[in-house]
This record gives structure tokens, sequence and C-alpha cells, in this order.
């Protein structure tokens, strides 16, 4: 990789969290990077914590060295930045997308010399938990790939995609997946209200059972399966309710319409 800052541009939600992941886990310091970010509070925030920022492109000086830019603004606003951009960067540098609506020849229409990476995270990247799915260009040479995958790498499990289209399936399994679980814990809540308990702990109750299954299991040995055995003894009160969900497979339809779902939203905002 040549010398040089990475660029953020755009640092809402997604790219907030893997400015956080990279830098916790991935060996970046903040003089490593600086932002481009419109928000007045998003940019306050991240000055604060010591930061470098910028109102917008226009703002960065030119005479700026660039070895990456991360593209962490909504879809919409390509046609925007890229041609910003494609003023102040040397084909050298490389574009890194987060984009879930923008393809590789998008980018490469803006910037036709430029190495681009797609990465599909989601927002565990930032406590070293993520999932992330990454493809690569044609003209992304090794030391490319190699250096974004040990960032990708130090704060998610990272797998280099054989072709972009996969990007769709690393959205609905990772990069939405959190709104998933989010969804389950809300669904149990719902239910546990529907019995009496406390609206308090019912809400805590329902946050809490997530959080400790998914720290009793990371602690434990063996597949989910045998995790699920582990609790549903024969005869008993869990093996009960498994049954439910798994009457008519009907837990793995639902999550299957969810990811298609999801897959088909992908698709279309690729067009």
């Amino acid at each position: 990789m040549n010398t040089g800052k990475i660029l953020f541009v755009g640092c809402g939600h997604m790219g907030g969290a893997l400015l956080e992941g990279w830098t916790k886990y991935g060996g970046l310091s903040k003089e490593d990077i600086i932002v481009a970010e419109p928000s007045d509070i998003i940019r306050k925030c991240l000055k604060k914590e010591g930061y470098k920022v910028f109102a917008g492109l226009e703002k960065l000086p030119r005479r700026t060295e660039i070895k990456a830019v991360v593209l962490a603004v909504r879809p919409d606003t390509f046609k925007e930045v890229l041609p910003l951009l494609a003023e102040r960067l040397s084909p050298s540098a490389l574009i890194i997308s987060i984009a879930a609506g923008k393809k590789i020849s998008f980018i490469e229409s803006y910037l036709p010399n430029n190495p681009v990476i797609r990465i599909m995270p989601n927002m565990a990247v930032s406590q070293g938990l993520g999932i992330s799915g990454l493809c690569a260009s044609k003209k992304t040479k090794s030391e490319h790939k190699d250096y974004i995958f040990g960032l990708m790498s130090s704060c998610s499990r990272a797998l280099w995609l054989e072709k972009e289209e996969d990007i769709h399936k690393i959205v609905a399994l990772g990069g939405s997946s959190p709104a998933y679980i989010y969804s389950c814990a809300l669904a149990l809540q719902n239910a546990a209200r529907d019995y009496g308990l406390p609206e308090d702990f019912v809400s805590e109750a329902a946050v809490n059972v997530f959080l400790g299954s998914a720290v009793l299991f990371a602690r434990s040995e063996g597949s989910l399966s045998d995790a699920v055995a582990k609790i549903a003894t024969k005869g008993g009160t869990t093996e009960a309710a498994v049954n439910a969900f798994n009457e008519g497979d009907a837990l793995t339809k639902l999550f299957s319409k969810a990811m298609k779902a999801c897959m088909a939203r992908s698709k279309e905002m690729s067009k």
C-alpha cells in the first residue's frame, strides 16, 4: 500500500462502526484517518474524540495524500461524491465501498483507474464481533486485498466472495442480521407481556436472554445443535418449546422468507 491517510467519506452508523472497529482492533490510529462528514453533530463528536474532520470533500485540501477512501455515504449520493473524488485522488488510491446498492462497475465509471473493493460488514464490527464479505475489482492488487482483509479480520469473521453477486447473500446473512436478532428479542418481550409479568422486568429479561445465551455459547464447545440439545432435555419443558419452533420447520422457513426479501431488495437497489 502507498503512504497517506484513510479518508472516510461519511461517518454515520455503519461508517462509524467500521471506524471504531479498525481503531479498536485493527491497529489504526486516529492520525491515520481523516473524515468528510456533513453532519454538524457527527463532526463535533469526532473532533472531540481527536479525529481530523472536514464538512465535505470540497473542504479537503487538494494536497492531502490519500491512500484509501471508505465510501460510507448513502448510495443515492454517489453521483455527487465520486466526481469530487476523481478530482482529488491519485490512480493508486484504493476505493472501499460499504454501500449495498452500488456495483464495482458503477464506481469504476467515475474512477476507472482506481482499485475498488466492496465490503459488506455489519454493525457488530464496532465490537470486534462482526461478519463481512469482500469482493475486489480486477485492478485490485494482492497488497490491497491483504491490507483490507487484515483490517476486516481484526473486527469480523471475514470472507472473500467468489463473485460480486454474492454480496446480496452477505447483506441478508450479516448486514441486516442485528435487526433480525433484535426482532426476535422484541417478539419474546411481546409474548411475555401476555403472561402478566412486570413491564420493566420483561424488557430487561428479553435483552439478557439473548446476551446471556450468546456468551454461554461462545464459552462452550460444540455446534449450535449441540447447544440446543444440552438444554432441551428429553421430555422437559425446553423440548416442548423447541418442538413448537420446529413444527413444520416453521422457524427456518420464517428466517428464509426474511432473508429472501432482504436479498431481493438488495438486488433491486443495485439496478
